[in-house]
């Protein structure tokens, strides 16, 4: 029997450096969001490593080949980024019909003096068919977002942002004010005390927040978790924490693709004192009034929900998907 050591020497520990220690260590995803859509791919030999000193082996960075940055470049050419441009085409579950997103002067099919322009689908009546413009919206951040940088950040579900109206959009509008011309953005605090209807107002320039009334949307894919909706299931089944965890976090990191179809558009915010609006999907009111009824494709409104204290008419939007034009 060997003899017992009086004095044991401490036990080993393997220390564990965190990946802010190691200065090779492999990028987050955020930060491959920014390098793939830059073309800096960060690639790691597997048979290379560096040692950091504490016994911890990682991966040695080489240089992308061609290849490497051909693929990526594939990938990265439909994920949207904040910047970019897209067009709107809904598909109401009550026709089944897809059409084009723009916008309509209120006042062509309600008659009265509102002269807003509020989102609207074709067809339109032939007799209002040169009051139509076809929208194309700007992807923005909300004001004050740090961690997007304008033309690299890559947009992704369940997240918020701000739809801008392009330059072309905006032009029939705004023909008299001279450049620069103002931002615009998807709005429902219109005047003349017109209420749930969508339309766009002037946003605030700089850091000094939303406008009145300004949405900040998120898209939702079939199935997708909305992370500030705090109601009950609709199945009547509730999830454990790991699963929701998991698809918590898979929502969260898929991006946003250009043709993607059949999403959601949620209200995260409207900027207004009156909260009813938010945690709402943009739906869609059918027009069933007079004899072009049947010619017109409808709004895109953002309703709420009537309370018991509430006895004014109020629209009652119904579902509406949308797909992602180019």
């Amino acid at each position: 029997m060997p003899p017992k050591q009086l004095n044991p020497p401490p036990p080993m520990v393997t220390r564990r450096s965190s990946r802010f220690s190691l200065p090779n260590a492999p990028p987050t995803i955020d930060e491959l969001d920014e390098s793939l859509k830059s073309g800096d791919l960060p690639c790691f030999d597997p048979n290379g490593v560096n040692d950091d000193g504490n016994n911890n082996n990682v991966p040695r960075p080489v240089e992308p080949t061609a290849k490497t940055r051909t693929r990526v470049a594939e990938m990265m050419g439909n994920t949207l980024v904040y910047g970019d441009t897209v067009a709107l085409f809904a598909t109401p579950a009550s026709t089944g019909v897809e059409a084009v997103v723009g916008f309509l002067p209120l006042s062509a099919m309600m008659g009265g003096s509102a002269e807003d322009h509020v989102l609207a689908l074709g067809p339109v009546p032939d007799a209002k068919k040169e009051l139509f413009k076809p929208a194309r919206f700007v992807i923005m951040p909300p004001p004050g977002d740090k961690n997007v940088k304008v033309g690299k950040t890559a947009v992704h579900f369940n997240e918020p942002c701000v739809l801008e109206l392009s330059p072309e959009t905006i032009s029939p509008w705004d023909s008299t004010t001279p450049p620069p011309k103002p931002k615009y953005a998807l709005n429902n605090k219109l005047p003349d005390d017109v209420n749930d209807f969508i339309g766009a107002r002037v946003r605030v320039q700089g850091d000094g927040g939303s406008a009145k009334g300004e949405l900040h949307v998120k898209l939702l894919k079939p199935g997708m978790r909305d992370d500030d909706d705090e109601a009950d299931d609709d199945l009547g089944s509730k999830k454990d924490e790991a699963d929701e965890d998991e698809v918590a976090t898979t929502n969260h990191r898929e991006r946003v693709t250009k043709g993607d179809t059949n999403l959601t558009l949620h209200v995260i915010d409207t900027n207004r004192l009156r909260e009813r609006y938010n945690g709402q999907d943009i739906g869609h009111l059918e027009w069933k009034k007079g004899d072009s009824a049947a010619s017109f494709g409808g709004f895109l409104v953002c309703g709420h929900k009537k309370t018991a204290l509430e006895f004014a008419q109020r629209v009652r939007p119904k579902p509406v998907t949308f797909r992602l034009g180019v």
